[in-house]
């Protein structure tokens, strides 16, 4: 019986010996993670200019603003039904589940103030795995200006649609 005892208490201290040291690499990790984060958010705000940044802002309201009207096409991407917005007097079908965005032919061009939809259109594009939400038809991903390797998906009928966070990289590039 003694050693059962015995046996008993050497696992009941290796338990708290584990626990301890578990608390102290979940503390260290957290630590961690919040100066990632911080890293993350000096890089972000360094990442655009004041302008840039109250564009982020207002699609980022706007986005979130529940009486926005429904769109007649849905996101490529999950489905759901795209919202209305509008942003510097262009109307943005932008899906609120995914954060992607629809622009219609030439309404990048007027958005970003580059030369096109896709500037750099010559460089190398292959099919891309979504489909136009307008016309069904698959889409082709072009790089979007180089040497940003910022790939995009063009309808040639249509328009062009941006997934989550590809609208903050073409703002941080034009």
């Amino acid at each position: 019986m003694l050693g059962a005892a015995a046996a008993a208490a050497a696992l009941v201290a290796l338990g708290r010996s584990s626990a301890k040291r578990s608390e102290s690499w979940h503390n260290n990790n957290k630590a961690q993670h919040k100066e990632r984060l911080q890293k993350i958010k000096k890089k972000y705000s360094k990442r655009f200019n004041d302008e840039e940044v109250e564009i982020l802002k207002n699609i980022k309201k706007k986005i979130s603003d529940k009486n926005s009207k429904i769109s007649c096409i849905k996101c490529p991407e999950c489905g759901n039904e795209f919202r209305l917005i509008y942003i510097n007097e262009i109307e943005l079908d932008v899906c609120v589940r995914c954060v992607s965005f629809w622009f219609d032919n030439g309404e990048l061009k007027k958005f970003s103030g580059l030369a096109s939809d896709i500037p750099s259109r010559e460089l190398t594009s292959r099919k891309s795995k979504y489909k136009c939400p307008i016309c069904k038809v698959d889409m082709v991903e072009h790089v979007f200006t180089k040497p940003h390797n910022l790939l995009v998906d063009h309808c040639k009928e249509h328009g062009v649609y941006l997934e989550n966070k590809e609208l903050d990289r073409v703002i941080e590039i034009s």
